[in-house]
Order: structure tokens, then C-alpha cells, then sequence
């Protein structure tokens, strides 16, 4: 239940922008603007956290609701941890 009303408030805040944005680093904030720049991702992203929010506190379709998210979440731990891309080599094999 709190998982899909993080998600709802969330989803809502990225179209109502009622709590202002951290700040983020330099990598970050060229992903964030990259996606920006596309015109229609950010949308889409946020109105996937809201529908599964929905969902998820509606307690309908919650396997369909957790796959939804499930990609974004990959994507934003993957961003986090540094790689981007698995076949990447790491520093220490170069």
C-alpha cells in the first residue's frame, strides 16, 4: 500500500510539481535533461508511476502494476550504481 502511494505521489508530482527537485550531480542531470530533451519520456515515465500507483492502491492487476514499474526501477539502479552498460569493461580491467 505505501509502494503505490509513493508511486501515485510521485507520478503526480512530476505533472504538479508540488515538492521541489534535489539537487543532483553533473551525470545525472545530463541523463535528466537528455530525457527532457525527448519531449515525450518523462511523461511516459510519470504517468506509468501514476497508473501503477493506481493500481497498486486499488489493489487491481498489482502483477501487472509491479512489472510496469519494475522496468523504470532497473533502469534508475542501474544509473545509480554508475553502468550503463553490462558488457562495459570496469576500471580495474583496463
Amino acid at each position: 500500500m505505501l509502494f503505490g502511494f509513493m508511486l501515485f505521489v510521485f507520478g503526480l508530482n512530476g505533472f504538479l510539481g508540488f515538492i521541489p527537485p534535489p539537487g543532483v550531480p553533473e551525470r545525472a542531470a545530463a541523463f535528466l535533461d537528455a530525457l527532457t530533451a525527448m519531449g515525450y519520456m518523462v511523461p511516459l515515465i510519470k504517468r506509468v508511476e501514476v497508473a501503477a500507483g493506481a493500481l497498486l492502491l486499488a489493489n487491481r492487476f498489482v502483477p501487472l502494476a509491479l512489472v510496469l514499474k519494475a522496468t523504470s526501477r532497473l533502469s534508475s539502479q542501474r544509473s545509480h550504481r554508475g553502468r550503463t552498460n553490462p558488457r562495459q569493461s570496469s576500471p580495474q580491467s583496463r
